[in-house]
């Protein structure tokens, strides 16, 4: 709750601040499209919490670097104050990282493409101080930054948060809910511990070089994304 109650206030803040100092109506902060689309929220986290699933499961199939610790008196309370705050969290880091500080930086720099690659370094280093990155260490920061970036791309092309929210809400879910381990940012009562010496190897580069171009590819079939070098390469003025 303390870890995450910070998350509601700037939520409140950011909301404020939309609708009472820049004056602007709220949706736009979560949308380009006439209404916000629910639908490919949950699309988003149906598909990105699948293959988190899927991939953790063949973890523990071939390598078996787990440990069952699930008690249903303490995940319970678990999955009610996860399912209750972390969205807020996710939804909060999307609004100030892809649409306050992207839409910004777009308008500074005058390009799309360089702010998505700006927000994305800046999400990046935001994760400095997690446990995790002391014991695996600071290129680690990479990894978060490449996160970062794809979100970016995912809200230029489709112009709404909508799917990075889905997408982010259900990646904290699963680690909050699935599986942890003791150097995480997330130590919790989930159902499986990860037992495993803390590292980063290349199995764990799949999802950004090969898993995530290809859940670009899926988007963008699904939703017919049209004018990419228009979004991505023209001048923002």
């Amino acid at each position: 709750i303390w870890m995450l109650f910070p998350f509601v206030l700037v939520f409140a803040t950011l909301i404020f601040a939309t609708k009472y100092i820049h004056q602007i109506p709220i949706k736009s902060i979560f949308t380009g499209r006439d209404r916000f689309d629910w639908k490919r929220v949950f699309f988003s986290f149906l598909l990105w919490g699948f293959l988190c699933i899927l991939t953790t499961l063949l973890d523990l199939f071939y390598h078996g670097n787990f440990t069952l610790t699930f008690e249903w008196s303490k995940f319970i309370p678990l999955f009610i104050l996860s399912i209750l705050l972390l969205p807020i969290q996710t939804t909060c880091e999307e609004l100030l990282f892809r649409s306050y500080l992207l839409k910004g930086l777009k308008k500074k720099l005058g390009s799309s493409l360089a702010a998505i690659l700006v927000s994305g370094i800046m999400f990046g280093l935001i994760h400095a101080g997690n446990p995790e990155i002391a014991r695996i260490g600071y290129h680690l920061l990479i990894y978060y930054a490449l996160i970062g970036i794809f979100l970016g791309y995912l809200v230029t092309l489709d112009n709404g948060l909508e799917l990075s929210i889905g997408f982010h809400a259900a990646n904290n879910l699963i680690a909050a809910l699935l599986v942890t381990a003791d150097w995480t940012v997330f130590q919790t009562e989930s159902i499986l511990i990860n037992i495993a010496e803390p590292s980063l190897g290349i199995t764990d580069w799949i999802a950004p070089i090969i898993i995530y171009p290809i859940i670009l590819a899926v988007f963008a079939r699904k939703y017919s994304w049209s004018n990419w070098k228009e979004k991505l390469f023209s001048k923002v003025r």
